[in-house]
């Protein structure tokens, strides 16, 4: 059989040719296994249609701004599914980490509401990937993996809508700790809102897509689509329970009554066969044949035999075919007992089932094995494997907002845990004695100091529980706009003059000077020189004014197409380019313009004003954070003493009339 016959591509180039360029507007994705800095380095930037710097550090900068264009980014993955090489998170994104009781959390789907673009404004889309890959670097470029990309536009009938539903519900339900879902929650309002459930199920005669979450175990959900003793079967799966029997399949072939059934052996670099031969000698029992995917681009060619695999097989993959027809149920079910159970029971799964219209080819995909059994067996360690209970029950928080910290412990049937230890590369940071179980404890200010100063380094953190082994939790962060840059700190004219930049890549250029990762002799177009400061108002001032229109013009239209949480950074944030920290290095500059610095806390307070008066809902909504900038620019009396006049009055009299003609209203003016 032709490779050709089996779909194939880069699993970035499909994501990125799903949004097709159009803004999104809010991601959520599911995953086991995760790896933080490389979800950041190489996943986030697929969702944004820009160049991004090949520096790490500028490419980090890059997406920290890009997200702030991003109503809610969230990642929910399994707290035991960190893996070894994971790397700290550093973005703004909630990172919300669940467990399972009865097994794992082991879904991976991504979930997209796109903007359709000006002209169909009000027409969101909503994206469905539903794949195997774990958010990791094995996961999205190295494993064979398999993936399925639905969409669905406002206004349009869709049959998986009261799947996508219930599924969310259940995500919701999986989170002990209460948190808000504003992501999850944008997704459930577009499908109550704008789509309709489809009805029938069938389109032409073939299965229109379906969702599986678990509310039914596997074969009972497939025999709804699957009409017994009528199609071919063919299964791939790269992990097996660590059994003799053959159970599961058992099952599922007593439920579909397929006339013919493939198994994918996955093999080991050396060539053993990843199961156990109790387990192998009971597939064949059952009439299954075990089958290799063909060599080709799986394999390198420089591989010693056929038979050597070129990249580990993670895809998960149940394929049913005859002379007309195929359908699909691909996702995260391997061939496990903990995989195809119904809920509560096993793990946390999701699949969906599709029937491609046009099959390209209808035949085996796997290639039988005719000559003898492999002679060397292993298991390895897989998914489905007994889950540390510990390591699932406990969250650690921080809020940069209020320079909070607090934890999270379920509780959990049987002994509870007395203590735990919670270091950083050795150093003891706290310890928990007694544990607080079943609610948000928030812990002492000397402890919220160690962990804010850990978090400018890294959020991982390990936790002996009982001296028992450590283990890795991933810290979530919240009110991230006033956590400080870790990489970059602007001067003030450095400020004013990045918000007058106009393109990306002169941000880019901007970026990698002030970081110091660019030579200034670089070929790269650089921004353009400060303004000049020359002896006339014009050359003094014109900047300083250019500067505060572009960034009221951000924020204005930040807070017109609901992307409150830009306007966020941009007015209240401890960014290196957040209006209070221009204020701080304004008002910190002793060796500063006086008349400069003046004019800057001016246009300050002008710009919360236009806000304040333009967006009432905003202010009403963050009265705290404005009245904090207020309460900054009250230097602007030091300012204003500083000045010398030959008498006091003169002095009073000029900075009345000038801040008067300063705020005065000039289009209202010139109408009346």
């Amino acid at each position: 059989m032709s490779t050709n016959s089996i779909p194939q591509d880069v699993l970035s180039n499909r994501f990125r040719q799903a949004i097709d360029g159009r803004r999104v507007k809010v991601a959520v994705f599911l995953t086991f296994q995760f790896d933080p800095g490389f979800f950041e380095e190489e996943i986030l930037s697929d969702l944004f249609h820009q160049s991004f710097s090949h520096i790490p550090k500028i490419r980090l900068l890059q997406l920290e701004e890009a997200l702030r264009e991003v109503h809610h980014v969230a990642v929910y993955y399994d707290r035991a599914g960190l893996t070894a090489e994971a790397k700290p998170a550093k973005l703004d994104y909630q990172r919300l980490g669940l467990s399972h009781s009865n097994g794992y959390f082991h879904p991976k789907n991504i979930f997209l509401l796109l903007e359709n673009g000006h002209e169909q404004i009000g027409s969101d889309s909503l994206v469905i990937v539903t794949l195997s890959a774990n958010l990791t670097r094995s996961g999205w470029w190295e494993n064979v993996e398999v993936a399925h990309i639905e969409e669905v536009k406002a206004g349009e009938k869709c049959s998986f809508r009261n799947d996508l539903l219930d599924l969310i519900t259940r995500l919701k339900d999986a989170d002990k700790t209460s948190l808000e879902h504003p992501g999850l929650d944008s997704i459930q309002a577009f499908l109550h809102n704008e789509v309709d459930e489809a009805s029938p199920d069938r389109e032409k005669g073939r299965w229109s897509p379906r969702v599986y979450s678990g509310k039914q175990s596997v074969p009972e959900f497939l025999k709804e689509f699957i009409e017994p003793g009528t199609y071919n079967l063919e299964i791939i799966s790269p992990y097996f329970d660590d059994t003799d029997s053959a159970g599961v399949l058992s099952q599922l072939l007593q439920t579909l009554k397929p006339k013919a059934t493939r198994l994918f052996l996955p093999e080991g670099k050396d060539g053993a066969a990843l199961c156990q031969p109790g387990f192998f000698e009971a597939v064949e029992r059952l009439g299954v044949a075990w089958g290799r995917l063909p060599a080709g681009p799986l394999r390198p060619a420089s591989a010693n035999n056929d038979r050597q695999p070129y990249r580990f097989v993670h895809a998960k993959s149940y394929r049913f075919w005859n002379r007309k027809r195929e359908i699909f149920l691909v996702g995260s079910v391997n061939l496990t007992h903990a995989a195809h159970q119904a809920a509560p029971g096993g793990n946390f799964e999701t699949a969906v089932l599709f029937e491609t219209l046009s099959p390209s080819h209808l035949g085996w995909w796997l290639e039988a094995i005719n000559e003898t059994k492999p002679t060397e067996f292993r298991l390895e360690s897989s998914e489905d494997t007994a889950r540390d209970e510990v390591v699932g029950n406990f969250s650690l928080r921080y809020n940069w907002e209020h320079s909070q910290l607090d934890y999270f412990w379920e509780k959990r049937p049987g002994p509870q845990p007395r203590q735990a230890v919670i270091t950083a590369g050795g150093v003891n940071l706290f310890t928990l004695d007694p544990i607080e179980f079943g609610r948000w404890t928030i812990l002492e200010n000397d402890q919220a100091a160690k962990v804010e100063t850990l978090l400018k380094s890294t959020s991982l953190v390990e936790v002996s529980v009982d001296e028992g082994s450590p283990f890795r939790i991933l810290i979530q962060e919240e009110g991230m706009a006033h956590k400080p840059s870790i990489f970059l700190s602007f001067s003030a004219e450095d400020i004013l003059q990045y918000w007058s930049l106009l393109s990306p890549e002169h941000r880019e250029a901007f970026f990698s000077v002030r970081a110091g990762d660019l030579p200034l002799d670089t070929e790269m177009p650089l921004p353009p020189p400060p303004p000049p400061a020359g002896d006339t108002m014009f050359d003094r001032f014109a900047g300083i004014f250019h500067a505060f229109g572009r960034l009221e013009q951000h924020v204005v239209e930040a807070l017109s197409t609901n992307r409150q949480n830009e306007a966020v950074y941009r007015l209240f944030g401890k960014k290196y380019d957040s209006l209070p920290s221009l204020i701080a290095k304004v008002v910190q500059d002793q060796k500063a313009d006086r008349v400069n610095q003046y004019v800057t806390l001016l246009c300050a307070r002008q710009v919360l004003e236009q806000i304040e008066v333009k967006y009432p809902d905003f202010k009403q909504l963050h009265q705290a954070e404005f009245s904090q900038v207020y309460e900054q620019l009250k230097a602007v009396d030091e300012v204003r003493a500083g000045f010398t006049f030959a008498r006091e009055a003169e002095l009073q009299h000029f900075f009345e009339w000038f801040d008067q003609m300063f705020f005065l209203d000039l289009a209202k003016e010139t109408a009346l």
